[in-house]
């Protein structure tokens, strides 16, 4: 597929996905046998919750200060696979110098697919639970990633489908005594985890802002630790998706100085 529609500008893009698809056709084309590609896909820990195109340190960051969750319905009415972090290291360990693994690809996820809208009612839930309120949540209709070149192709080639693996490759090789976590239970366990002790990593002032934007709310500019984190705030608070595509515009005409 990638050789056929090499000249699309957006194929020559280091993009995560287009990146790894290179690296396994080179492996593939080479003659040899001596690798195993492992393909594993969203995967969650103590330290990795997600939800949508989200991450811990965008919307259980606002929870925790009292803002809302703001998530897009068109991804909430589509159904995911997650997998335990602690399941794919057993995996990638059995797999490591396993005869059966040599000149394979493997998917290393759970065949048990989740609606986001579950995993969100998780999430809050335990939220709940463990810190004594409800967070607010508002649903918006698109999502906000889809007016952002390049990354954009995250929710409309993945998030907005339905997914489900065909797992049984590599569970034949894991054996029957290796068995996936439920999601259901593995969600709520390592979102307990992490509220007992939360990290986030730093603020990002384009996606709080994006978000404030839908939720009618404002985050105080002393949470920025620079001007150019407060102007950025600003500017993506009042209008978001225009401010999305004036940036694009500029990073593409000049493209040489942001290099």
């Amino acid at each position: 597929m990638l050789d056929t529609v090499k000249d699309d500008k957006y194929m020559r893009t280091d993009e995560y996905a287009l990146t790894k698809a290179r690296q396994e056709n080179i492996l593939n084309n080479s003659g040899y046998l001596n690798y195993t590609i492992i393909r594993p896909y969203i995967t969650y820990s103590n330290n990795r919750l997600q939800l949508g195109v989200l991450d811990k340190d965008t919307f259980i960051q606002r929870a925790l200060n009292g803002q809302s969750i703001v998530v897009p319905y068109d991804i909430m009415q589509h159904t995911t696979t997650l997998t335990y972090g602690r399941d794919v290291s057993i995996c990638i360990a059995r797999l490591i110098g396993n005869a059966k693994a040599l000149g394979s690809t493997f998917h290393i996820t759970t065949n048990k697919t989740i609606k986001w809208m579950d995993v969100l009612n998780i999430y809050v839930s335990t939220f709940e639970k463990e810190i004594g309120f409800r967070p607010k949540v508002v649903m918006i209709k698109h999502c906000p990633q889809l007016y952002v070149d390049v990354a954009c192709y995250q929710v409309t080639y993945d998030r907005l489908y339905n997914r489900c693996f065909d797992n049984s490759k590599i569970k034949e090789v894991m054996g029957e005594d290796f068995k996936f976590t439920d999601p259901e239970v593995g969600l709520e366990i390592c979102m307990e985890s992490f509220l007992e002790n939360p990290k986030f990593s730093d603020i990002n002032c384009r996606l709080e802002a994006t978000h404030d934007y839908y939720s009618h709310e404002f985050t105080s500019l002393t949470r920025f630790s620079t001007i150019k984190q407060k102007i950025c705030y600003l500017l993506y608070r009042t209008a978001p998706i225009a401010m999305t595509k004036l940036e694009q515009f500029i990073r593409t005409k000049y493209k040489n100085y942001f290099e």
